[in-house]
């Protein structure tokens, strides 16, 4: 493993380099804001950088822009910025005061306790704004559920739909994007005018919600990756 610095277009990218000789086609993609390359030898990892220098640089740049929903002494929850302070407690449990997030629980637990309660919260909120939303346009969801996703909602052929278990982080009106684009997928499993249409009749500011929530990442959801 060989790690270091990259200069793309005068921007400076930290790396990770892991070596595995017999492999056959060489990757990256970034981890947070580090780019992983594995590769064969360095000799291909140099063609493989330089023949996607754009990609890694647009994406680099993307990624340093996205708005976090973790940092290291924060989070965000519905979409309002909170210090978190953890405390060592028997108890298990989460308060919510002006600015702070205070998460009590054993020693180690702490990052479980939050995520828990945070996907009982999007479970609450999605559930309640969907049953809305269907009501409008004369359609149910067959199940409602709150888990981590790679995305931010997904709705399969049975109608069952699922959201990203930290979309109560979002502001009220990307929530309420999200919940409208899988309920309208309850009408149409794809992404045609008419699907588009749906989804405006119940949300009409959607293109601009829609550009706004780009700018979330939330950690969960690899930016992607280039091959060669």
């Amino acid at each position: 493993m060989d790690e270091g610095h990259l200069d793309i277009y005068g921007q400076r990218i930290r790396y990770e380099f892991v070596e595995k000789p017999n492999l056959r086609n060489s990757y990256m993609r970034f981890v947070d804001d580090k780019l992983l390359v594995v590769s064969s030898s360095q000799r291909r990892m140099g063609t493989l950088i330089e023949k996607h220098k754009s990609w890694i640089f647009r994406h680099y740049n993307q990624i340093k822009s996205s708005i976090r929903m973790f940092d290291a002494n924060s989070m965000l929850f519905a979409g309002k910025r909170y210090y978190v302070a953890l405390r060592e407690s028997r108890e298990r449990s989460v308060q919510l005061n002006d600015n702070v997030i205070l998460v009590s629980g054993p020693r180690g637990s702490h990052d479980a306790i939050v995520k828990g309660w945070i996907r009982a919260k999007t479970l609450f909120y999605a559930a309640n704004r969907l049953e809305r939303k269907t009501e409008l346009l004369g359609r149910e969801a067959r199940q409602v559920k709150a888990r981590r996703l790679r995305k931010w909602g997904m709705c399969s052929s049975k109608g069952d739909i699922t959201f990203n278990a930290f979309l109560s982080m979002l502001p009220e009106t990307l929530l309420d994007y999200v919940v409208s684009h899988e309920a309208s997928h309850l009408i149409h499993m794809n992404h045609s005018k008419d699907f588009w249409e749906t989804v405006a009749s119940i949300c009409p500011d959607y293109k601009a919600l829609r550009k706004e929530l780009s700018k979330y990442d939330n950690g969960e959801r690899p930016v992607g990756g280039a091959t060669a």
